[in-house]
């Protein structure tokens, strides 16, 4: 946590100040977009090695102890037996040290900020180059939906008036009988 807060204290004292600028002229709303994505982008960096020096402690804690306690446990006779005991200990003090970190509630914290910057990333982007693909002949995902979305509907009606032309034509069989 103090590496990422530390992270955004630089980036708000350097180039988040520069992204902050209000945009003019004609490429206004695309250098907003791009200067969203990049702020997004910088704030999922810091929130991710926040995350992966989280998740580096514990695994540092174990390796530690498992030289410490290794050295005592090799100092005898090594046979197949010793390796096994040797492997257990790994897997005993790697799945103890993580599941302490896994039941903090300051990693829940903190895979909850990687997660929440990582999706706020993939939206500003998404944005980025949706605004960017308007202005060439690719279709865009937003037309896409579009066009999807008008397709249900013309196939909801036309279930609609087969459901009624078959109704109709019951009434009509059924009146010249």
């Amino acid at each position: 946590m103090d590496l990422y807060r530390s992270w955004m204290e630089v980036y708000e004292d350097s180039i988040g100040k520069f992204l902050r600028i209000p945009f003019i002229g004609p490429t206004r709303v695309s250098m907003e977009k791009l200067a969203l994505s990049v702020d997004a982008a910088i704030k999922m960096y810091g929130s991710s090695l926040d995350f992966y020096m989280t998740m580096q402690k514990p695994w540092m804690d174990s390796m530690e102890e498992l030289s410490r306690r290794a050295a005592e446990m090799l100092q005898g006779e090594i046979n197949i037996e010793t390796y096994r005991k040797f492997f257990d200990l790994v897997i005993r003090i790697c799945e103890e040290r993580f599941t302490e970190l896994f039941r903090s509630p300051g990693f829940a914290y903190t895979l909850a900020m990687m997660l929440d910057s990582s999706l706020e990333l993939r939206r500003r982007l998404d944005d980025l180059i949706e605004d960017q693909l308007k202005h060439s002949p690719v279709v865009t995902r937003r037309e896409i939906d579009e066009v999807y979305r008008e397709l249900y509907f013309l196939k909801k009606r036309v279930r609609e008036q087969e459901a009624l032309l078959k109704e109709l034509t019951e009434k009509i069989e059924h009146v010249s009988e």
